[in-house]
């Protein structure tokens, strides 16, 4: 009985002393569509007898639309190693480089988080899963502008593409509206990087227009809008200097390309508001 009790006693107090390690708490995950980028965030765990060396990080993509709980974690980066600068570090920031490298870069991308010690050999359980969606669209344009031809009033729009999104633009469209959150209007698929839209497509009034940039699959980032006061142009007028003569003199100059030459040039004097 005495050694049964001493076996159990040692056991019990092999057990209080094997070390353990907590889970990171507090897991978010931000997709920033302008950058390309997915940001996992953490804060450090406040259980076990261990500090965390350095954390793993694991996700999941998928690109069909499964139910994340089915999605098997199975890329994965690290903090560091043990000593390493930023081993420490409560956060990782995944580039559209790194996605890609392991599958695709838009549907659901799911993350998990496990606190590690390897000097004590000890590892948390992964925190619960945190899925976010990343869009299938590039980043908004760069340095848009606009100029309106005053003889038609048309307005020729021009901007630059932007790389650095998750995906690089497939085309653009340009879009109105009479608010700056209105659909009231707006152009075909655009492949090039100016447009000009016809000021009889739009009509007077203040619009306010957006650049869209849009993935294959037809999901746009749009840009700022530009508020413009639209109305028709006013054809330029050219009149004939006088001439000093009361009867106005007008000039005929005859070109026939025989040869090449000038074959007549021929003037005469005939009175103004006659035909």
């Amino acid at each position: 009985m005495a050694g049964g009790a001493m076996i159990a006693t040692a056991s019990t107090s092999m057990a209080q002393g094997a070390p353990s390690i907590g889970e990171p708490t507090n897991v978010t995950v931000t997709v920033d569509h302008y950058n390309g980028t997915v940001k996992v965030d953490w804060d450090a765990p406040t259980g076990g007898t261990v500090d965390p060396e350095r954390y793993a990080i694991s996700f999941a993509l998928d690109d069909v639309g499964t139910d994340p709980a089915e999605i098997v974690m199975d890329h994965g980066v690290t903090t560091g190693n043990v000593g390493d600068a930023g081993a420490l570090d409560t956060e990782y920031t995944l580039t559209a480089d790194v996605i890609e490298d392991n599958g695709v870069v838009h549907g659901w991308f799911s993350v998990t988080v496990r606190s590690d010690n390897d000097t004590e050999g000890v590892y948390s359980n992964e925190t619960d899963f945190v899925s976010v969606e990343i869009i299938n669209m590039p980043d908004v344009v760069d340095n848009q502008a606009y100029e309106r031809d005053d003889a038609t009033g048309d307005l020729t729009f021009s901007w630059d593409a932007s790389s650095d999104g998750f995906i690089d633009p497939a085309y653009y469209r340009i879009v109105w509206g009479n608010n700056p959150t209105g659909v009231d209007g707006g152009t075909a698929q655009i492949t090039s990087t100016s447009y000009t839209v016809d000021y009889e497509e739009v009509g007077d009034g203040t619009w306010f227009f957006h650049i869209y940039a849009c993935g294959p699959t037809g999901d746009c980032h749009i840009g700022e809008p530009m508020e413009i006061a639209v109305s028709e142009g006013t054809p330029q007028t050219t009149e004939l200097p006088a001439t000093g003569s009361s009867n106005g003199l007008v000039i005929y100059v005859l070109l026939l390309l025989t040869g090449g030459g000038l074959l007549a040039l021929s003037a005469r004097h005939r009175p103004r508001g006659h035909a």
